[in-house]
């Protein structure tokens, strides 16, 4: 592989840790959509709120 195309472990992980929660989210959709769509709002208000700090 070329070194370019690594991808610093922070950022890795970070992308784990978002796809891991978009399936989550997504599971728990299905199976309950209306709590499910409430949660993933919530989270991402929380998201939202952490980035401008």
């Amino acid at each position: 592989m070329s070194s370019d195309l690594q991808i610093p472990p922070s950022d890795e992980l970070e992308l784990q840790r978002v796809y891991f929660e978009s399936v989550w989210f997504y599971s728990r959709g299905s199976v309950n959509q209306e709590n499910g769509n409430q949660m993933g709002r919530e989270r991402i208000r929380e998201e939202d709120g952490d980035v401008e700090k």
